[in-house]
């Protein structure tokens, strides 16, 4: 919980999300999450990359992140996920634990990824996203439900 940050670094998230979910109308176009979606990940890949700047809360993150919420919340996009049901169950399950996963996908990238040799930064990214939404599961199956509350889960 530490690792966090202050309150106002990920409650931005919460309230977008609260605020899409309960509008009646979220058909709105994606020219405006896209291009939030493709400046942060160009960010990302720059500061990652070039930079080396890789850890902690970046403003590319939150471009990025801004924009995935955005383009989520979409009705057109809702629709094609669902159509697929197995990728819009797998969307809803990270969305119910994506706070967990702010919590915890540091510690995969700090003490997992300096031994696993990926260079390319798509699969790292997919290799930490799944490697933390499996250590969720197994968190969750393992701890009593009583405490997941207090740690993220």
């Amino acid at each position: 919980i530490a690792y966090a940050g202050p309150l106002p670094c990920w409650i931005v998230f919460f309230t977008l999300g609260i605020a899409l979910g309960m509008s009646p109308n979220r058909d709105y176009k994606l020219s405006c999450p896209l291009p939030l979606l493709l400046i942060g990940i160009i960010m990302s890949i720059l500061t990652s990359n070039y930079f080396h700047i890789g850890d902690g809360q970046k403003p590319s993150s939150f471009i990025y992140s801004i924009g995935l919420v955005l383009m989520l919340f979409n009705s057109r996009v809702e629709s094609i996920l669902r159509s697929n049901n197995i990728l819009y169950r797998i969307v809803l399950w990270i969305g119910e634990i994506s706070f967990a996963v702010y919590l915890m996908h540091m510690y995969i990238v700090r003490f997992v990824m300096p031994h696993i040799d990926i260079s390319n930064w798509f699969f790292r990214a997919l290799f930490v996203l799944v490697a933390t939404a499996a250590l969720i599961f197994i968190l969750q199956r393992v701890l009593p439900s009583r405490v997941h509350k207090y740690i993220g889960l």
